[in-house]
């Protein structure tokens, strides 16, 4: 009536994941390999939907001109940047967020708008995204 080891998923993080892999696989237990790809991907296939899902929550946010709300999707760490058109770089939380209190305010009204073929890449502990907006001014 227990679940086996099999269906648990490892507490180990996904650095500690792939360094059990590599040496899994110097071991030549290709069996337990092929169990930590497997966990590491099911992890990675999460957080894309996860980020995925928060991306068009932010988008209907930022439509609606819910500033809080866009904020709310911002790290809370002075690392983050924005690059977004006709407006220079943001650097830190409060350019981020100034930044994005000026592009909801100058428009006034709510606009439709969608990221549409957004692209994830993984660059060491970072996701980026990048996607082509498509909007009408409402």
């Amino acid at each position: 009536s227990g679940q086996s080891g099999e269906d648990k998923a490892d507490p180990r993080d996904s650095s500690e994941l792939e360094k059990a892999m590599h040496k899994a696989v110097e071991e030549e237990n290709y069996l337990e390999a092929a169990r930590l790809r497997d966990e590491m991907a099911k992890r990675e296939s999460g957080v894309l939907e996860s980020m995925l899902l928060r991306t068009i929550d932010f988008y209907r946010a930022y439509g609606s001109g819910e500033i809080t709300a866009i904020k709310s999707f911002w790290s809370q760490s002075q690392e983050v940047s924005c690059i977004h058109p006709l407006s220079p770089m943001a650097y830190g939380q409060e350019q981020v967020w100034n930044l994005w209190t000026e592009v909801v305010t100058q428009h006034g009204k709510p606009i439709d708008i969608s990221c549409d073929s957004a692209r994830f890449v993984r660059r060491g502990p970072s996701l980026l995204l990048t996607c082509q907006e498509q909007f009408v001014y409402g």
